[in-house]
């Protein structure tokens, strides 16, 4: 699974992101910080339905809600497979 190439550059991506995340909290007014997270989910969704299109968006969503909700965990060496239903 980890020389798959796509999942690599998941990785990559997120690796980048969660080292810039703290450097930039750290940066901003307290009371913008405390809404960071709100913030940053909703211009997730906005991406994801404008680039993936509906039916894949509410795919994504459907499978990170059946995640979170199962209590699996994940991180950014093992991201979880977003893009495909179980079953």
């Amino acid at each position: 699974m980890k020389s798959d190439p796509e999942l690599l550059k998941t990785i990559e991506a997120m690796e980048l992101i969660d080292a810039w995340i703290p450097k930039m909290l750290s940066q901003i007014e307290p009371d913008l910080a405390e809404r960071f997270n709100n913030a940053l989910l909703n211009i997730v969704v906005h991406r994801l339905v404008n680039e993936e299109g509906n039916d894949t968006a509410a795919t994504i969503l459907f499978r990170l809600a059946e995640t979170v909700a199962t209590g699996e965990v994940y991180s950014a060496e093992a991201p979880v497979e977003l893009t495909r239903l179980d079953g």
